[in-house]
């Protein structure tokens, strides 16, 4: 039974890049859908859609979660925990984006640690018959202290999807210098060994009241073509500065790159249309904002989906 192919599940919004993982897979799958409805008093109405309850067992299955809306977390995670119930030989979780990583501190008495949270739903994950822990594989964690909170009958997977980035897309362009920024020490840390030889820059922020001031603090971005990483946008500050800065500073142009395009609102990845990058780059892991980064010019949608294919061809099966 472990010879036959992978099975691929996904979350309500992830089908299309369910799709796109098949497609591009070096190796068949087998997509098996899921029917995530509501009764009329709005409780899960979830099923397997499997011609029978044997369907599942002895299979290796890897599950794409989307855990971007609240709404739909308990659904997920329901679905999620039935899959080893049904005998599945082992389970592989995808979480392109833990949107509760960044909620992991308590600042001010009464705060209610949601990473907390969401690491206790992800440690009581069932062992499957086959090969014991379930495996969850992370993309870009803005905190990578929270794996720690996650329990050790899980195996948690960090993954940055930045080093795919730099080498597959971002340095297309001919006969211009190219260097890496980095908006603030953290990003650096996260992601300076996923640049190679590239130069790099490295801004700090710091804060004058309620102003946000954008330096540099190492490298010289003079006559380069410089390309933003990070791991996340919210309200796009930050960045926007950094780009702001490095273009006063000799920057023949600037690109951004951040995985995750959670923006706050809809002002929010608007300052984008008219910002100083040539392009906005971000990865597919926010389904929600998939329709607003497809429909303008200015953003370019980076796919995690050959990313997860190479991982299920190396590790999965």
């Amino acid at each position: 039974m472990a010879s036959q192919k992978p099975i691929l599940m996904a979350a309500p919004k992830m089908g299309k890049l369910a799709d796109a993982v098949v497609a591009q897979s070096a190796q068949e799958l087998e997509l098996v859908r899921i029917h995530w409805g509501r009764f009329p008093n709005r409780r899960p109405d979830t099923y397997f859609d499997i011609p029978d309850a044997e369907a599942l067992f002895g299979r290796d299955v890897v599950f794409l979660a989307d855990l971007t809306d609240p709404a739909w977390t308990l659904d997920v995670f329901s679905a999620i925990y039935a899959i080893p119930c049904y005998g599945a030989r082992s389970l592989n979780v995808v979480i392109p984006y833990l949107p509760d990583a960044g909620m992991e501190r308590v600042d001010r008495p009464g705060r209610v640690v949601t990473a907390n949270t969401v690491a206790r739903l992800l440690s009581i994950i069932p062992m499957c018959s086959g090969t014991g822990p379930s495996r969850v594989l992370i993309y870009d964690i803005h905190s990578l202290s929270v794996l720690h909170y996650v329990d050790d009958r899980v195996v948690t997977l960090p993954k940055s999807a930045v080093g795919s980035f730099l080498k597959e897309r971002s340095l297309g362009k001919t006969g211009v210098r190219i260097a890496v920024a980095f908006p603030d020490d953290g990003a650096y840390k996260r992601y300076k060994d996923e640049v190679g030889t590239l130069p790099t820059i490295i801004c700090e922020k710091r804060r004058d009241g309620g102003k946000r001031i954008i330096t540099i603090k190492e490298g010289n971005p003079s006559g380069f073509h410089v390309v933003i990483v990070d791991d996340l946008i919210r309200t796009g500050g930050t960045l926007i500065s950094c780009g702001n800065e490095l273009l006063e500073a000799g920057a023949v142009s600037v690109d951004s790159f951040a995985t995750h395009p959670d923006f706050e609102n809809e002002a929010s990845w608007r300052r984008f249309l008219d910002g100083p990058f040539e392009r906005v780059y971000a990865s597919d892991s926010c389904p929600h904002m998939m329709d607003v980064l497809e429909e303008h010019d200015r953003f370019h949608v980076f796919s995690l989906a050959p990313s997860i294919s190479r991982f299920i061809a190396n590790h999965v099966g």
